[in-house]
């Protein structure tokens, strides 16, 4: 046997086996069980153990730039779909559109729950998305990556491009409904059951992972 064919063997018993640990070792942190613990209050609701927590100040802020709320927000179990996926989203939250860009592929119903966590213009873009209804992903990128631009006629600019003048109408006629202030209301009682400290915020099914949260985290959420 010639020693080319040798050191083939070689590589072929000793190499192999090397790449079977390596791609072991690798696929290990995808395989074992990502670790969660319940949200307090909430049965059946968990959130990932790294996921920041809410602290009593950023409790109290959740309230700051939000309308003087209309009758309590539903119970989280009974206003968030079990089997969809929940993103909170706010304007000046530069890894919320980041975040927004794997969603869709996850598989799963997707539903947005803007919320006003910058300021008075973080409110307008809250309004619009909420206004926006089934169209809001269409809208979103462009509001929240841009707080201090979603005056109203920055909205209308945005909204004529993305669905036309028509619609763009509409929205803002919209915005400041009863309906719409109800809603944002709901979404920052919600935020504040949930224990939001800030966003992204991302319930998938009843899990909650805050933060910036790798795609393979989220899709192993979607599966489960």
């Amino acid at each position: 046997m010639t020693a080319r064919a040798l050191d083939r063997r070689t590589v072929l018993a000793f190499g192999l086996p090397a790449l079977a640990v390596a791609g072991g070792a690798a696929l290990w942190p995808r395989l074992k069980p990502l670790p969660t613990e319940p949200i307090p209050g909430l049965p059946g609701f968990r959130r990932l153990a790294w996921t920041p927590k809410l602290t009593a100040v950023q409790t109290l802020a959740l309230g700051l730039d939000t309308p003087a709320a209309p009758p309590p927000a539903p119970d989280p179990a009974a206003a968030l779909p079990p089997d969809a996926l929940t993103f909170f989203t706010s304007g000046g939250c530069p890894l919320c559109a980041p975040q927004w860009e794997g969603l869709p592929a996850l598989g799963l119903p997707l539903h947005i729950r803007p919320l006003a966590f910058f300021g008075p213009t973080s409110e307008r873009a809250a309004r619009a998305l909420i206004a926006a209804g089934e169209a809001a992903p269409h809208l979103h990128d462009r509001l929240v990556a841009t707080a201090f631009r979603t005056e109203d006629p920055f909205i209308e600019a945005v909204a004529t491009e993305a669905l036309g003048a028509g619609a763009a109408r509409a929205i803002l006629a919209r915005m400041d409904a009863p309906e719409t202030t109800a809603r944002l209301a709901e979404n920052h009682t919600l935020a504040a059951r949930l224990g939001l400290p800030g966003t992204p915020a991302t319930l998938v099914r009843r899990t909650l992972a805050v933060g910036l949260t790798p795609a393979p985290v989220l899709a192993r959420l979607a599966r489960a």
